[in-house]
Protein backbone atom coordinates (compact mmCIF):
# COMPACT_ATOMS: atom_id res chain seq x y z
CA UNK A 1 0.00 0.00 0.00
CA UNK A 2 2.81 2.45 0.73
CA UNK A 3 4.28 1.78 -2.41
CA UNK A 4 1.20 1.98 -4.14
CA UNK A 5 0.71 5.34 -2.50
CA UNK A 6 3.51 6.86 -3.72
CA UNK A 7 2.57 5.96 -7.32
CA UNK A 8 -0.96 7.06 -6.83
CA UNK A 9 1.02 10.87 -5.78
CA UNK A 10 3.12 10.68 -9.24
CA UNK A 11 0.61 9.74 -11.24
CA UNK A 12 -1.85 12.96 -9.98
CA UNK A 13 1.15 15.40 -10.34
CA UNK A 14 2.38 13.97 -13.69
CA UNK A 15 -1.17 13.49 -14.80
CA UNK A 16 -1.66 17.29 -15.08
CA UNK A 17 1.59 18.24 -16.05
CA UNK A 18 0.60 15.81 -19.10
CA UNK A 19 -2.50 17.05 -19.51
CA UNK A 20 -1.45 20.70 -19.44
CA UNK A 21 0.40 20.02 -22.80
CA UNK A 22 -2.62 19.56 -24.12
CA UNK A 23 -2.53 15.20 -24.39
CA UNK A 24 -6.19 13.67 -22.93
CA UNK A 25 -5.93 10.51 -21.77
CA UNK A 26 -7.49 6.91 -23.43
CA UNK A 27 -6.73 3.05 -22.51
CA UNK A 28 -6.32 0.83 -25.47
CA UNK A 29 -6.36 -2.93 -25.47
CA UNK A 30 -4.47 -5.32 -22.96
CA UNK A 31 -4.20 -7.81 -25.59
CA UNK A 32 -2.81 -7.40 -29.25
CA UNK A 33 -2.98 -9.27 -31.90
CA UNK A 34 0.05 -11.51 -33.44
CA UNK A 35 -0.71 -9.90 -36.82
CA UNK A 36 -0.99 -6.46 -35.64
CA UNK A 37 2.17 -6.48 -33.69
CA UNK A 38 4.74 -7.49 -36.62
CA UNK A 39 3.71 -4.92 -39.02
CA UNK A 40 6.34 -3.18 -37.99
CA UNK A 41 9.81 -5.49 -38.30
CA UNK A 42 12.02 -3.71 -36.41
CA UNK A 43 9.42 -3.26 -33.48
CA UNK A 44 9.04 -7.01 -33.44
CA UNK A 45 12.13 -8.41 -33.63
CA UNK A 46 13.38 -5.92 -30.18
CA UNK A 47 10.45 -6.95 -28.15
CA UNK A 48 10.00 -11.30 -29.34
CA UNK A 49 11.85 -12.45 -26.56
CA UNK A 50 9.79 -10.30 -23.85
CA UNK A 51 6.30 -11.24 -25.25
CA UNK A 52 3.76 -13.43 -22.72
CA UNK A 53 1.87 -15.21 -25.57
CA UNK A 54 -2.43 -16.12 -25.13
CA UNK A 55 -3.29 -19.06 -27.14
CA UNK A 56 -6.40 -20.51 -25.61
CA UNK A 57 -9.71 -19.08 -23.92
CA UNK A 58 -10.55 -21.72 -21.86
CA UNK A 59 -9.19 -23.88 -19.28
CA UNK A 60 -10.92 -27.77 -18.49
CA UNK A 61 -10.46 -29.87 -15.68
CA UNK A 62 -8.21 -33.24 -16.75
CA UNK A 63 -7.72 -35.97 -14.09
CA UNK A 64 -8.17 -33.33 -11.41
CA UNK A 65 -5.81 -30.60 -12.86
CA UNK A 66 -6.51 -27.11 -14.73
CA UNK A 67 -5.25 -27.43 -18.29
CA UNK A 68 -6.01 -25.68 -21.80
CA UNK A 69 -8.91 -26.85 -23.16
CA UNK A 70 -7.81 -28.86 -26.81
CA UNK A 71 -10.87 -27.07 -28.84
CA UNK A 72 -10.37 -23.52 -27.02
CA UNK A 73 -7.08 -22.83 -29.11
CA UNK A 74 -7.42 -19.80 -30.62
CA UNK A 75 -7.07 -19.02 -34.44
CA UNK A 76 -4.66 -16.12 -33.75
CA UNK A 77 -2.35 -15.52 -30.91
CA UNK A 78 -2.42 -12.46 -28.78
CA UNK A 79 0.30 -10.97 -27.23
CA UNK A 80 -0.06 -9.36 -23.96
CA UNK A 81 1.14 -5.63 -24.18
CA UNK A 82 4.28 -5.01 -23.83
CA UNK A 83 3.98 -1.71 -25.40
CA UNK A 84 1.30 -0.03 -27.33
CA UNK A 85 2.25 1.51 -30.51
CA UNK A 86 0.59 -0.91 -33.02
CA UNK A 87 -2.70 -1.09 -31.50
CA UNK A 88 -2.84 2.68 -31.03
CA UNK A 89 -1.29 3.32 -34.02
CA UNK A 90 -4.40 1.02 -35.69
CA UNK A 91 -6.38 3.59 -34.02
CA UNK A 92 -4.86 6.59 -35.26
CA UNK A 93 -5.37 5.38 -39.07
CA UNK A 94 -9.23 5.45 -38.14
CA UNK A 95 -8.97 8.60 -36.37
CA UNK A 96 -6.63 10.89 -38.68
CA UNK A 97 -7.57 11.52 -42.40
CA UNK A 98 -6.92 15.20 -42.86
CA UNK A 99 -4.49 17.49 -41.71
CA UNK A 100 -7.13 19.51 -39.19
CA UNK A 101 -7.10 16.08 -36.89
CA UNK A 102 -3.13 17.30 -36.43
CA UNK A 103 -1.75 16.70 -33.68
CA UNK A 104 -3.19 14.00 -31.88
CA UNK A 105 -1.85 14.25 -28.73
CA UNK A 106 -3.03 10.97 -26.97
CA UNK A 107 -1.50 9.51 -23.20
CA UNK A 108 -2.12 6.19 -21.59
CA UNK A 109 -1.78 5.36 -18.24
CA UNK A 110 -1.66 1.06 -18.43
CA UNK A 111 0.08 -1.55 -16.83
CA UNK A 112 2.90 -3.86 -19.10
CA UNK A 113 4.00 -7.26 -19.38
CA UNK A 114 7.43 -8.26 -20.48
CA UNK A 115 9.23 -11.57 -20.00
CA UNK A 116 11.88 -10.73 -18.25
CA UNK A 117 15.15 -13.10 -18.19
CA UNK A 118 15.95 -11.53 -14.91
CA UNK A 119 13.98 -9.44 -12.84
CA UNK A 120 15.34 -7.03 -10.41
CA UNK A 121 12.57 -5.82 -7.30
CA UNK A 122 11.39 -2.02 -7.86
CA UNK A 123 13.75 -1.74 -10.94
CA UNK A 124 12.46 -4.10 -13.75
CA UNK A 125 9.39 -6.51 -13.26
CA UNK A 126 7.72 -8.45 -15.56
CA UNK A 127 4.30 -6.35 -14.90
CA UNK A 128 4.60 -2.66 -14.25
CA UNK A 129 2.36 0.22 -14.31
CA UNK A 130 3.55 2.66 -16.53
CA UNK A 131 2.30 6.02 -18.42
CA UNK A 132 2.93 6.35 -21.96
CA UNK A 133 2.08 9.37 -24.24
CA UNK A 134 1.24 8.65 -28.34
CA UNK A 135 1.50 11.86 -30.97
CA UNK A 136 0.97 12.33 -34.58
CA UNK A 137 2.39 15.05 -36.31
CA UNK A 138 2.13 16.70 -39.86
CA UNK A 139 5.50 17.60 -39.84
CA UNK A 140 9.48 16.29 -38.41
CA UNK A 141 9.59 19.60 -36.39
CA UNK A 142 6.78 19.56 -35.46
CA UNK A 143 7.76 15.33 -34.04
CA UNK A 144 11.02 16.71 -32.82
CA UNK A 145 9.79 19.93 -30.53
CA UNK A 146 7.04 17.50 -29.05
CA UNK A 147 9.92 14.84 -28.04
CA UNK A 148 12.04 17.46 -26.43
CA UNK A 149 9.44 19.45 -24.92
CA UNK A 150 7.94 16.03 -22.95
CA UNK A 151 11.77 14.92 -22.18
CA UNK A 152 11.36 18.80 -20.47
CA UNK A 153 8.45 17.94 -18.35
CA UNK A 154 9.97 14.58 -17.38
CA UNK A 155 12.96 16.57 -16.12
CA UNK A 156 11.06 18.97 -14.04
CA UNK A 157 9.14 16.62 -12.40
CA UNK A 158 11.98 14.41 -11.69
CA UNK A 159 14.23 17.06 -10.23
CA UNK A 160 11.50 19.26 -9.35
CA UNK A 161 9.16 17.39 -7.63
CA UNK A 162 11.07 13.72 -7.00
CA UNK A 163 14.59 15.29 -5.72
CA UNK A 164 15.92 12.82 -8.40
CA UNK A 165 19.20 14.20 -10.72
CA UNK A 166 19.16 13.73 -13.44
CA UNK A 167 21.07 13.56 -16.95
CA UNK A 168 19.88 14.40 -20.78
CA UNK A 169 20.93 11.63 -23.27
CA UNK A 170 20.17 10.12 -26.25
CA UNK A 171 20.29 6.36 -26.45
CA UNK A 172 23.28 4.39 -28.56
CA UNK A 173 21.49 2.49 -31.90
CA UNK A 174 21.96 -0.91 -29.67
CA UNK A 175 19.83 1.05 -26.97
CA UNK A 176 17.35 2.90 -28.70
CA UNK A 177 13.40 2.19 -28.41
CA UNK A 178 13.04 -0.96 -31.23
CA UNK A 179 11.94 0.74 -34.72
CA UNK A 180 12.47 4.47 -33.30
CA UNK A 181 14.46 6.53 -35.17
CA UNK A 182 15.94 7.79 -32.12
CA UNK A 183 15.38 7.46 -28.76
CA UNK A 184 16.01 10.32 -25.89
CA UNK A 185 16.41 9.41 -22.14
CA UNK A 186 16.94 11.39 -18.64
CA UNK A 187 19.62 9.06 -16.53
CA UNK A 188 19.76 8.93 -12.96
CA UNK A 189 22.77 7.26 -10.47
CA UNK A 190 22.17 4.98 -8.24
CA UNK A 191 23.79 4.04 -4.83
CA UNK A 192 26.08 1.74 -6.11
CA UNK A 193 27.19 4.27 -9.25
CA UNK A 194 25.20 2.57 -11.84
CA UNK A 195 23.13 4.35 -14.16
CA UNK A 196 19.29 3.79 -14.44
CA UNK A 197 17.02 5.31 -17.26
CA UNK A 198 14.38 6.95 -15.53
CA UNK A 199 12.36 7.81 -18.79
CA UNK A 200 12.57 7.71 -22.63
CA UNK A 201 10.65 9.90 -25.03
CA UNK A 202 11.06 8.67 -28.80
CA UNK A 203 11.13 10.08 -32.30
CA UNK A 204 9.44 7.53 -34.10
CA UNK A 205 10.22 8.93 -37.60
CA UNK A 206 7.62 7.49 -40.19
CA UNK A 207 8.16 4.35 -39.21
CA UNK A 208 5.10 3.05 -37.23
CA UNK A 209 3.01 5.46 -39.50
CA UNK A 210 3.89 3.24 -42.26
CA UNK A 211 3.31 0.04 -40.76
CA UNK A 212 -0.49 1.28 -39.39
CA UNK A 213 -1.35 2.96 -42.66
CA UNK A 214 -1.76 6.47 -41.00
CA UNK A 215 -2.48 9.31 -44.17
CA UNK A 216 -4.23 12.76 -43.84
CA UNK A 217 -4.94 15.05 -46.94
CA UNK A 218 -3.27 18.27 -47.42
CA UNK A 219 -5.11 21.68 -47.27
CA UNK A 220 -5.74 20.95 -50.74
CA UNK A 221 -8.04 18.12 -49.95
CA UNK A 222 -4.70 15.74 -51.63
CA UNK A 223 -2.65 12.65 -50.29
CA UNK A 224 0.58 13.35 -51.30
CA UNK A 225 3.05 11.11 -52.67
CA UNK A 226 6.71 12.01 -52.12
CA UNK A 227 9.02 9.21 -53.94
CA UNK A 228 10.84 6.72 -51.37
CA UNK A 229 13.82 5.14 -51.14
CA UNK A 230 13.72 3.09 -54.09
CA UNK A 231 11.84 5.27 -56.89
CA UNK A 232 15.04 7.79 -55.94
CA UNK A 233 17.14 5.04 -57.58
CA UNK A 234 15.43 4.64 -60.65
CA UNK A 235 15.21 6.34 -64.32
CA UNK A 236 12.14 9.05 -64.16
CA UNK A 237 11.24 12.02 -66.47
CA UNK A 238 12.89 13.97 -64.38
CA UNK A 239 16.35 12.48 -63.91
CA UNK A 240 16.82 10.32 -67.38
CA UNK A 241 20.34 8.99 -65.90
CA UNK A 242 19.54 8.13 -63.01
CA UNK A 243 21.21 4.91 -61.53
CA UNK A 244 21.81 5.55 -57.57
CA UNK A 245 22.67 1.72 -55.83
CA UNK A 246 20.53 1.15 -52.76
CA UNK A 247 22.50 0.10 -49.72
CA UNK A 248 20.51 -1.39 -46.78
CA UNK A 249 22.16 -1.78 -43.74
CA UNK A 250 20.54 -5.45 -41.29
CA UNK A 251 18.60 -6.62 -44.67
CA UNK A 252 17.25 -9.52 -42.41
CA UNK A 253 15.60 -6.75 -39.95
CA UNK A 254 13.12 -6.15 -42.70
CA UNK A 255 10.05 -7.65 -43.77
CA UNK A 256 11.22 -9.18 -47.17
CA UNK A 257 8.21 -10.19 -49.05
CA UNK A 258 6.54 -6.61 -48.00
CA UNK A 259 9.73 -4.75 -48.70
CA UNK A 260 10.76 -6.24 -51.76
CA UNK A 261 7.91 -8.31 -53.57
CA UNK A 262 7.15 -5.32 -55.82
CA UNK A 263 10.51 -5.00 -56.79
CA UNK A 264 10.99 -8.62 -57.49
CA UNK A 265 8.18 -8.56 -59.51
CA UNK A 266 9.53 -5.96 -61.93
CA UNK A 267 12.93 -7.57 -61.94
CA UNK A 268 11.10 -10.64 -63.25
CA UNK A 269 9.86 -8.89 -66.13
CA UNK A 270 6.63 -7.64 -65.39
CA UNK A 271 5.61 -3.84 -65.20
CA UNK A 272 4.02 -3.00 -61.61
CA UNK A 273 1.52 -0.36 -60.65
CA UNK A 274 2.34 0.55 -56.70
CA UNK A 275 -0.83 1.31 -55.14
CA UNK A 276 -0.56 5.26 -54.60
CA UNK A 277 -1.16 8.26 -56.87
CA UNK A 278 -0.29 11.06 -57.64
CA UNK A 279 -2.63 13.69 -58.94
CA UNK A 280 -5.14 10.86 -59.47
CA UNK A 281 -2.19 9.43 -61.80
CA UNK A 282 -1.29 5.47 -60.57
CA UNK A 283 2.95 4.85 -60.50
CA UNK A 284 4.38 2.54 -62.20
CA UNK A 285 7.50 0.76 -62.09
CA UNK A 286 8.68 -0.57 -65.49
CA UNK A 287 11.22 -3.34 -66.26
CA UNK A 288 12.07 -2.93 -69.83
CA UNK A 289 15.04 -0.07 -69.21
CA UNK A 290 16.15 -1.05 -73.13
CA UNK A 291 13.65 1.40 -74.08
CA UNK A 292 13.04 3.92 -71.89
CA UNK A 293 10.61 6.93 -73.56
CA UNK A 294 8.88 9.71 -71.84
CA UNK A 295 6.36 12.02 -74.06
CA UNK A 296 5.98 15.66 -73.88
CA UNK A 297 2.70 15.65 -71.71
CA UNK A 298 2.50 14.77 -68.37
CA UNK A 299 1.32 10.90 -69.30
CA UNK A 300 4.56 9.76 -67.83
CA UNK A 301 5.74 11.65 -65.00
CA UNK A 302 4.18 9.15 -62.85
CA UNK A 303 6.82 6.08 -64.52
CA UNK A 304 10.05 4.98 -62.73
CA UNK A 305 12.34 2.32 -64.65
CA UNK A 306 14.72 0.05 -63.00
CA UNK A 307 18.14 1.19 -64.72
CA UNK A 308 20.03 -1.85 -66.56
CA UNK A 309 23.09 -2.36 -64.15
CA UNK A 310 21.14 -1.57 -61.02
CA UNK A 311 22.50 -3.49 -57.47
CA UNK A 312 21.20 -3.53 -53.90
CA UNK A 313 24.08 -3.52 -51.63
CA UNK A 314 23.07 -5.34 -48.43
CA UNK A 315 24.48 -5.81 -44.73
CA UNK A 316 23.72 -8.41 -42.29
CA UNK A 317 25.52 -9.34 -39.14
CA UNK A 318 26.83 -12.73 -38.66
CA UNK A 319 24.56 -12.55 -35.09
CA UNK A 320 21.89 -12.66 -36.90
CA UNK A 321 22.74 -15.20 -40.19
CA UNK A 322 20.89 -17.70 -39.13
CA UNK A 323 17.85 -15.61 -40.70
CA UNK A 324 19.39 -16.35 -43.57
CA UNK A 325 17.02 -19.87 -43.88
CA UNK A 326 14.12 -18.11 -42.84
CA UNK A 327 14.08 -16.31 -46.49
CA UNK A 328 13.06 -17.81 -49.59
CA UNK A 329 15.30 -19.11 -52.14
CA UNK A 330 13.40 -16.56 -54.56
CA UNK A 331 14.61 -14.09 -52.62
CA UNK A 332 18.21 -15.86 -51.88
CA UNK A 333 19.06 -16.73 -55.44
CA UNK A 334 19.25 -12.72 -56.82
CA UNK A 335 22.18 -12.42 -54.23
CA UNK A 336 25.56 -12.92 -54.13
CA UNK A 337 26.94 -13.77 -50.24
CA UNK A 338 30.07 -12.51 -49.62
CA UNK A 339 31.91 -13.06 -46.01
CA UNK A 340 33.43 -10.13 -44.98
CA UNK A 341 35.56 -10.36 -41.81
CA UNK A 342 35.61 -7.65 -39.11
CA UNK A 343 38.83 -5.60 -40.00
CA UNK A 344 40.32 -6.37 -36.84
CA UNK A 345 43.39 -3.45 -36.87
CA UNK A 346 44.15 -1.85 -33.33
CA UNK A 347 46.28 0.72 -34.85
CA UNK A 348 42.84 2.08 -36.86
CA UNK A 349 41.20 3.37 -33.63
CA UNK A 350 43.17 6.58 -33.59
CA UNK A 351 42.31 7.35 -36.69
CA UNK A 352 38.47 6.02 -36.82
CA UNK A 353 38.14 8.61 -33.65
CA UNK A 354 39.77 11.37 -36.34
CA UNK A 355 37.34 10.86 -38.45
CA UNK A 356 34.18 10.88 -35.45
CA UNK A 357 35.82 13.60 -33.74
CA UNK A 358 36.95 16.22 -36.22
CA UNK A 359 40.04 18.22 -35.29
CA UNK A 360 40.57 15.99 -32.42
CA UNK A 361 43.86 14.17 -31.77
CA UNK A 362 43.27 10.95 -28.95
CA UNK A 363 45.42 9.78 -26.64
CA UNK A 364 47.86 7.29 -27.68
CA UNK A 365 47.31 5.23 -24.64
CA UNK A 366 43.61 5.89 -24.38
CA UNK A 367 43.53 4.43 -28.57
CA UNK A 368 45.75 1.65 -27.43
CA UNK A 369 43.34 0.56 -24.03
CA UNK A 370 40.41 0.54 -26.05
CA UNK A 371 42.19 -1.64 -29.20
CA UNK A 372 43.28 -4.11 -26.69
CA UNK A 373 39.43 -4.42 -25.05
CA UNK A 374 38.13 -4.58 -28.67
CA UNK A 375 40.87 -7.15 -29.88
CA UNK A 376 39.66 -9.12 -26.49
CA UNK A 377 36.01 -9.06 -27.08
CA UNK A 378 36.61 -10.14 -30.58
CA UNK A 379 38.15 -13.19 -29.04
CA UNK A 380 35.16 -13.93 -26.65
CA UNK A 381 33.06 -15.40 -29.84
CA UNK A 382 31.18 -12.43 -30.40
CA UNK A 383 32.17 -10.62 -33.55
CA UNK A 384 31.56 -6.53 -33.14
CA UNK A 385 32.61 -3.93 -35.41
CA UNK A 386 34.12 -0.56 -34.73
CA UNK A 387 30.84 0.65 -34.43
CA UNK A 388 31.17 -0.11 -30.55
CA UNK A 389 34.35 1.73 -30.06
CA UNK A 390 32.30 4.82 -31.05
CA UNK A 391 29.80 4.18 -27.95
CA UNK A 392 33.23 3.64 -25.99
CA UNK A 393 34.55 6.42 -26.91
CA UNK A 394 32.18 8.71 -26.54
CA UNK A 395 31.61 7.38 -23.06
CA UNK A 396 34.98 7.43 -21.47
CA UNK A 397 36.12 10.81 -23.02
CA UNK A 398 32.45 12.23 -20.97
CA UNK A 399 34.45 10.64 -18.12
CA UNK A 400 37.04 12.50 -15.17
CA UNK A 401 39.05 8.91 -15.12
CA UNK A 402 39.02 7.03 -17.85
CA UNK A 403 36.29 4.71 -16.76
CA UNK A 404 36.50 1.34 -18.66
CA UNK A 405 34.72 -0.13 -16.19
CA UNK A 406 31.42 1.73 -17.10
CA UNK A 407 32.11 1.54 -20.43
CA UNK A 408 31.78 -2.27 -20.71
CA UNK A 409 28.93 -2.82 -18.50
CA UNK A 410 27.30 -0.48 -20.52
CA UNK A 411 28.46 -1.17 -23.93
CA UNK A 412 29.97 -4.53 -23.68
CA UNK A 413 28.55 -7.15 -21.80
CA UNK A 414 25.33 -6.86 -23.07
CA UNK A 415 26.57 -8.68 -26.34
CA UNK A 416 27.43 -11.84 -24.36
CA UNK A 417 23.75 -12.49 -23.73
CA UNK A 418 23.22 -15.97 -25.57
CA UNK A 419 26.66 -17.26 -25.44
CA UNK A 420 26.72 -20.11 -23.34
CA UNK A 421 28.36 -19.95 -20.13
CA UNK A 422 31.67 -21.03 -20.33
CA UNK A 423 32.12 -18.52 -22.84
CA UNK A 424 30.97 -15.79 -20.97
CA UNK A 425 32.86 -16.60 -18.54
CA UNK A 426 36.34 -16.90 -20.61
CA UNK A 427 35.17 -13.57 -22.28
CA UNK A 428 34.78 -11.89 -18.44
CA UNK A 429 38.45 -13.52 -17.62
CA UNK A 430 40.08 -12.17 -21.08
CA UNK A 431 38.75 -8.51 -20.47
CA UNK A 432 40.14 -8.83 -16.62
CA UNK A 433 43.61 -9.70 -17.77
CA UNK A 434 44.10 -6.27 -19.75
CA UNK A 435 46.62 -4.56 -18.12
CA UNK A 436 44.63 -1.37 -17.70
CA UNK A 437 42.02 -3.27 -15.55
CA UNK A 438 43.28 -2.60 -12.09
CA UNK A 439 42.20 -4.80 -9.02
CA UNK A 440 39.37 -2.25 -8.01
CA UNK A 441 38.00 -2.69 -11.49
CA UNK A 442 37.75 -6.29 -12.14
CA UNK A 443 36.04 -6.92 -8.13
CA UNK A 444 33.33 -4.30 -9.51
CA UNK A 445 33.19 -6.13 -13.10
CA UNK A 446 32.87 -9.23 -11.33
CA UNK A 447 29.45 -7.84 -9.00
CA UNK A 448 28.29 -6.24 -12.09
CA UNK A 449 28.59 -9.67 -14.47
CA UNK A 450 27.71 -11.82 -11.80
CA UNK A 451 24.63 -9.97 -11.14
CA UNK A 452 23.94 -9.41 -14.94
CA UNK A 453 24.46 -13.51 -15.88
CA UNK A 454 23.63 -15.08 -12.66
CA UNK A 455 27.02 -16.73 -12.40
CA UNK A 456 28.85 -17.38 -9.90
CA UNK A 457 31.24 -14.57 -8.73
CA UNK A 458 34.18 -17.48 -8.25
CA UNK A 459 33.45 -18.58 -11.86
CA UNK A 460 35.39 -15.05 -12.98
CA UNK A 461 38.32 -15.66 -10.78
CA UNK A 462 41.94 -15.83 -12.77
CA UNK A 463 44.15 -18.36 -11.78
CA UNK A 464 47.15 -17.11 -9.60
CA UNK A 465 50.52 -18.16 -10.60
CA UNK A 466 52.19 -20.52 -8.31
CA UNK A 467 55.04 -19.33 -6.26
CA UNK A 468 57.49 -21.51 -7.37
CA UNK A 469 56.60 -20.08 -10.76
CA UNK A 470 56.68 -16.95 -9.50
CA UNK A 471 60.29 -16.93 -8.25
CA UNK A 472 61.64 -18.89 -11.11
CA UNK A 473 60.19 -15.88 -13.04
CA UNK A 474 61.61 -13.23 -11.00
CA UNK A 475 65.21 -12.06 -12.20
CA UNK A 476 68.48 -12.67 -10.40
CA UNK A 477 70.68 -10.52 -8.82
Amino acid sequence: PWGYGLWENIKKILDKKIKDTGHKNAYFPLFVPLSLLQKEAAHVEGFAKECAVVTHHRLEMVNGKLEPAKNSKLEEPLIVRPTSEMIIGEMFSKWIKSYRDLPLLINQWANIVRWERRTRLFLRTTEFLWQEGHTAHQTKKEALEEVFKMLGEYKDFLENFLAIPVIKGRKTEMEKFPGADDTYCLEAMMQDKKALQTCTSHFLGQNFAKASDIKFSDEKGNLEFNPGLFLKCFISKENLKNNRWLIIDELNRADIDKAFGVLFTTLAGDNVTIPFTKENRPIKIMADYKNVTFSSDSTDNYCYYIPENWRIIATMNTYDKSSLYQMSYAFMRRFAFIMIDIPINGAKISEYIRCWEENTTPEPDLCKNIADLWIGIIKSKRKIGPAIIRDIYNYIKGTALPDFVGAITMFILPQFEGLLEKDIIDAIKNIKKLSFIDDEAKDELDDYASEFFLINKKSFELKKKSSAKREAEEPSD
